[in-house]
C-alpha cells in the first residue's frame, strides 16, 4: 500500500492575442508502507507556448511543452531525472 501527494502551481500569461505561456511547478511525494526503496520525492516545473490560428473556441491550435522533474529516492540507482517534449495540435 501506498500513500501519494501532489501539489501545482500554474499562472498563464497572455503575450498576443493568439499566443499564451503557461508556467507550472510540481511537487509529488509517495511513501510505500512497505517498500521503502521505493519512497520519493519529485520536484519539477512545467513550460507551455500555445498558438492559436484564429478566434473562437473552434480555432486550430499548436501547443508546444516542456516538462522537467526530478525523483529522489532512499536508493540512488532509483533517483533520476525525467524530461519530456511534446508538441500537440488541435485542427479546430
Amino acid at each position: 500500500m501506498a500513500w501519494q501527494s501532489s501539489v501545482r502551481a500554474a499562472e498563464t500569461f497572455q503575450l498576443s492575442r493568439d499566443l499564451r505561456l503557461n508556467l507550472a511547478g510540481d511537487l509529488r511525494a509517495q511513501q510505500w508502507s512497505r517498500f521503502e526503496g521505493f519512497d520519493s520525492v519529485a520536484p519539477g516545473g512545467n513550460i507551455a507556448l500555445r498558438y492559436r490560428f484564429g478566434l473562437g473556441r473552434q480555432a486550430p491550435w499548436v501547443l508546444i511543452e516542456d516538462s522537467l522533474s526530478d525523483a529522489f529516492r532512499k536508493e540512488d540507482e532509483r533517483s533520476g531525472r525525467d524530461n519530456k517534449l511534446r508538441v500537440r495540435r488541435d485542427g479546430g
